[in-house]
């Protein structure tokens, strides 16, 4: 139901009859008298005076123009609509000639969006219904209206609160506009992977995509059944154009919308947070659910941390997001490995790559069902795209064929997104024309654009003007305009005049240019730029790049780079290792050396990078050096919580390097400033329970963090592997890894403490059976691989 209005007064001309609306109509406005009647009709031709500049606007974005009707026919036309004796619709205004099909079908959605802000027009559609025994239709009118009113007021709202360009209101007027506005330009931009709000409301809305229906009526199932909902999946698999679809189709019912694109803009404060929340709570219709999509949270994570903290927990709002299944755990908290109370009981939909058994992703496990991706899908998809990307005769339909026939055989892997399925149909097409009729792929298009513009550009070599913001963009962090021209000695002014006149010529960018950062139009782009040139290191990019980043670049990369789990890994998808050590380490002899002087927070980040490094640095590496940057450059513990991790992480450090007292001090340390804080306190009862003669002080620590959050499964593990060593208390180990393993089905560390408790306690066949659950969820995991390799003989066929 993209526009139900449409439907229903369409339908009563056809269904009712001339006679039956004359009869209707006059009997209503009789009894409000001539006066009043006189007073409706002027308020709706002033609304219709606003529907129709409104259309003007509207014809302005249009790159093909579809015409202007005359203003004194739609200013009249309810008077004539009257005067005839004729409901108002669109075949109406195309029999009396007052618009083309085209005009009529985008001015009447203006008309009726204006004339539901005039109460008695409301109260007479309402009325026809109901005598025409049109029940439902007709609560679907009044809660049409109330949303109406809804998304207006939130618009407002938002709009008072700086985050229009965050938070964007979808109703079914939007969706009819852009469904118009959708152009020949709008969908190749789209199959050429533009991934913006606006390309893909407009694509979806005029149903020139193709959707992932089997997902797409998943999500719509939960999301109607009050679940939160997770979308997750490997980068380019359509996560966000899916989740637009469900947006879709809430606001096609008359429901309140939000979209919320965390990715650049203005960070959401928890002030802004809260005052979002409670406008938007204060719009949604009593008895309803509002539907908030949240899109790139990890990109905004502090604004997503900021509305996580904020949370109302309103049952009015239901709750959607989409993210690549491992930044998930980058965004859960990280000693419960879960997004916390906003998103319990919440369900995952989870896309897949061609023939992917299962999305790997490190968070504590929802319920979750997988859609995978299908070969004629794919198809689809590769076809749709090229037949708008080329110019018809361009390359023969069989070498088309050829071409998409060679890509999904060579590339039918789970790990190959949809994204890099085009690039590659592009790349192998672009072998096959001239340079003429050629498409230009992104890097391409840039350097193009950048040497028209800039004659001095002649002298750089494509990859490094577009490898610079495709470096950062792995990094999670658009490169600023300024940092752009200080490297390639550009005039800032002259290159955002000539970015500003590019976008007004509504070209569809192969990067993005907002709030003066620039970054590739998907994410996925910058990765599959490193593919492509395999000789290009990224490294030696960002090396380059950190001599010329001033004070608050670095600080932002920095804050971005410096995550616990990317050090563990060391390398990136399509990328390769990162030497994290050596961009740590040139932020550091530049600050040394008085060329990049750090606030507090951004040593306390460097502090960080430099503990984690070690995952990647050569074990015979000593620790004394780092313990003395530490001691130089460390910030005194303040009311951060980036300071308390830092304590933390430092003394997590400290102890696996056998510095038991140093590690005892940085604990301390954090467990008296942050009393509430489960880290440390559980880190610091670990320790104790080593320590001979000290395992009742770590008891009460661990019980202690147990109290301040029973959730926390960390503090019951390791309690349970502190009593599990004391005789007598085996039982009650037991029971408290046992409470592990029913609150997360899936916990490795318990089923290896109460495997080894079953081990040395003779019930050598149950700590099998665990150790075979251990590697069953982790293939691989030493811990599980050495226990049965020592019970080898107790294994059952």
């Amino acid at each position: 139901m993209n526009f139900m209005l449409n439907d229903i007064l369409n339908g009563f001309n056809t269904g009712i009859g001339v006679v039956g609306s004359l009869i209707t109509i006059y009997d209503f406005f009789k009894k409000k008298g001539q006066a009043c009647t006189d007073e409706i009709f002027a308020a709706i031709r002033m609304k219709s005076k606003d529907a129709y500049y409104a259309y003007g606007e509207h014809c302005k974005k249009q790159i093909d123009n579809i015409g202007m009707p005359l203003e004194e026919d739609i200013l009249g036309y309810w008077e004539s609509c009257w005067n005839r004796d004729v409901m108002p619709s669109v075949s109406d205004m195309v029999s009396q000639k007052i618009a083309s099909q085209e005009e009529a079908e985008m001015m009447f959605v203006y008309l009726l969006e204006a004339w539901m802000e005039v109460p008695a027009f409301v109260e007479w559609l309402h009325d026809l219904l109901t005598q025409q025994k049109l029940d439902a239709l007709s609560k679907t009118l009044m809660d049409f209206q109330n949303n109406i009113e809804g998304i207006s007021g939130l618009a407002a709202g938002i709009e008072e609160q700086k985050l229009r360009d965050i938070a964007i209101p979808i109703s079914p007027i939007l969706i009819a506009k852009e469904k118009h506005l959708c152009s020949q330009s709008d969908i190749r931009g789209y199959y050429m992977v533009n991934n913006g709000f606006q390309a893909m409301i407009r694509v979806i809305s005029a149903g020139q995509d193709i959707p992932h229906r089997e997902a797409g009526r998943k999500v719509m199932e939960l999301s109607e059944g009050g679940h939160p909902v997770i979308i997750a999946g490997n980068g380019g698999l359509g996560k966000t154009s899916l989740m637009m679809h469900v947006a879709v189709q809430w606001a096609s019912a008359g429901k309140v919308v939000v979209w919320l694109s965390l990715s650049g803009g203005n960070v959401i404060t928890e002030q802004g947070a809260h005052a979002f929340f409670d406008c938007l709570v204060a719009k949604i219709p009593p008895g309803q659910r509002g539907l908030l999509c949240i899109d790139n949270p990890y990109e905004g994570k502090v604004s997503f941390s900021n509305l996580q903290k904020m949370w109302p927990n309103s049952h009015s709002i239901q709750l959607i997001m989409a993210e690549r299944a491992n930044r998930l755990t980058l965004l859960a908290d990280p000693d419960r490995d879960s997004l916390l109370d906003w998103f319990d009981d919440a369900k995952m939909v989870i896309l897949q790559g061609l023939k992917q058994s299962r999305a790997a992703f490190g968070l504590k496990d929802y319920v979750s069902e997988q859609f995978p991706e299908t070969q004629g899908r794919r198809r689809r998809i590769l076809e749709k795209c090229l037949s708008f990307v080329m110019r018809a005769g361009t390359v023969e339909e069989k070498d088309k064929q050829d071409i998409i026939r060679m890509i999904l055989n060579r590339y039918g892997k789970p790990n190959v997104s949809l994204v890099e399925l085009i690039y590659r149909t592009l790349y192998e097409l672009n072998k096959m024309v001239s340079k003429h009729e050629a498409v230009k792929l992104d890097w391409e298009e840039w350097d193009s654009f950048l040497k028209s513009e800039f004659g001095e550009f002649e002298l750089y070599n494509r990859n490094e003007v577009y490898g610079v913001i495709a470096a950062l963009k792995v990094f999670h962090t658009p490169i600023t305009i300024s940092l752009f021209c200080r490297y390639f000695e550009l005039k800032e002014r002259k290159l955002k005049n000539a970015l500003n006149e590019r976008l007004m010529s509504r070209h569809i960018e192969p990067v993005i240019f907002k709030d003066d950062t620039l970054q590739p139009k998907h994410d996925v782009i910058a990765e599959l730029f490193f593919l492509f040139h395999k000789g290009i290191s990224i490294n030696k990019i960002m090396l380059d790049l950190l001599q010329f980043m001033n004070k608050d670049e670095t600080e932002t990369l920095l804050a971005n780079i410096v995550v616990k789990r990317e050090f563990q890994k060391g390398k990136k998808y399509h990328v390769g290792q990162i030497r994290y050590g050596d961009y740590l380490d040139l932020i550091y002899d530049r600050m040394e050396n008085h060329r990049c002087n750090l606030s507090e927070r951004g040593k306390a980040y460097l502090c960080l990078g430099y503990l984690w490094s070690r995952f990647q640095r050569h074990p015979s590496a000593k620790d004394d050096s780092l313990n003395d940057i530490l001691n130089r450059i460390a910030p005194e513990i303040d009311g951060t919580l980036v300071m308390a991790k830092l304590y933390t992480e430092w003394g997590i450090w400290a102890r696996n390097a056998g510095h038991d007292r140093l590690a005892e001090e940085k604990f301390r340390i954090v467990v008296d400033n942050y009393p509430n804080s489960l880290p440390p306190r559980t880190e610091l009862g670990k320790l104790l329970s080593k320590q001979k003669g000290r395992e009742k002080e770590a008891e009460e620590l661990l019980r202690e963090a147990i109290k301040i959050d029973p959730k926390n499964l960390h503090p019951h593990t390791e309690l349970g592997k502190l009593l599990s060593k004391q005789k007598g208390r085996e039982k009650e180990a037991e029971e408290l890894l046992r409470e592990v393993i029913s609150i997360d089905a899936r916990n490795l560390h318990a089923r290896t403490v109460m495997a080894r408790l079953y081990e040395d306690h003779g019930r050598q066949t149950e700590a099998v059976g665990l150790y075979q659950e251990v590697c069953k969820y982790d293939p691989g995991n030493p811990y599980g691989e050495r226990g049965l390799e020592r019970l080898r003989d107790y294994w059952k066929e």
